[in-house]
């Protein structure tokens, strides 16, 4: 009996401790910091650009205050709707980087669109703006961008050089196009990789299958180009991404779509300043995975609720 208690009262100090060690990483991985911007780009169509006390000003304003409650507390991770109609409508998307915790995309958000340094006074007056973070993605425009993948490369960003580098420039290769292909069939646009060297592909959720896929075997292709020479990389267009890293310990955060599907309309404009959009109600867990390795190896998962 007293051995039977001492055998059970190990086995529980060993679980919690694994935990609390466990939790103290998941807790400084998802501590992101302030939003980096990493690239951006302002426009206007023919129209040109909007004047400030106009509809499409307002219409703006409302889309951008909206964003961050909507994307990361509504809809798991991913947003797109118009506000508006006519000449004034504004379409507006936002998609949260998977990598990163649900109050770091809201910060990235609110960051991104209604606070003093944001990006409409970054674009004063353009129509069209594109502003990627390493957080979150914000794009709007007065003509509808939905569906069409945007799949020029915006960002790059590479680590050190890898010694030993063949081996597992091979792996890599063929650990892409699995990870790009699960990315493109999943409800989420998004599918990460559990073993090393870890891979992950995420698209914005209003592209079908065929633009997601296209979209990450653009990124996909310039990865496998310059991978031999690095230890980790990311790339990104404003449409889909693609990071890869073969010396984590931390495994990055993927999405767990339980319901919903991409990019499917719910309803249409009622009149002035309406706002109509596009949701996948799904519920999603974050899933963290951390190798370790007591005697033999281990891949620790911690569940955690993302709404």
């Amino acid at each position: 009996m007293l051995t039977t208690f001492v055998y059970h009262a190990l086995g529980l100090f060993s679980c919690v401790c694994l935990l609390c060690f466990a939790s103290s990483l998941v807790s400084a991985a998802d501590a992101g910091g302030a939003p980096v911007l990493q690239a951006l780009e302002c426009t206007s169509t023919a129209a040109g650009n909007y004047t400030q006390d106009g509809a499409y000003a307002a219409n703006l304003g409302r889309l951008l205050a909206m964003l961050p409650n909507e994307t990361v507390s509504k809809n798991g991770g991913f947003f797109n709707g118009t506000v508006g109609n006519g000449t004034a409508t504004v379409y507006g998307l936002a998609m949260c980087a998977a990598d990163f915790s649900r109050a770091d995309c809201m910060d990235c958000l609110v960051a991104a669109g209604i606070s003093a340094g944001g990006v409409v006074k970054r674009c004063p007056g353009s129509t069209t703006v594109s502003a990627m973070f390493d957080q979150c993605l914000l794009r709007y425009s007065d003509s509808s961008f939905f569906g069409t993948a945007h799949i020029n490369i915006t960002y790059v960003s590479d680590g050190e050089i890898l010694t030993g580098r063949d081996s597992v420039s091979s792996v890599m290769k063929n650990a892409l196009p699995f990870v790009t292909s699960q990315a493109a069939s999943s409800p989420a646009r998004f599918a990460v990789s559990e073993t090393n060297p870890y891979t992950l592909a995420q698209c914005t959720w209003d592209l079908p299958p065929d633009a997601c896929k296209g979209c990450l075997d653009a990124l996909a292709a310039n990865v496998s180009a310059t991978f031999p020479a690095t230890a980790r990389g990311e790339r990104k267009s404003y449409s889909c991404r693609v990071r890869y890293d073969v010396n984590t310990s931390f495994m990055v955060v993927p999405f767990n779509l339980s319901t919903g599907s991409a990019g499917t309309p719910t309803s249409s404009l009622a009149g002035p300043g309406s706002v109509n959009s596009a949701k996948n109600n799904g519920q999603y867990d974050v899933l963290s995975c951390l190798p370790m390795t007591f005697g033999i190896r281990l891949n620790i998962c911690i569940f955690k609720n993302f709404i």
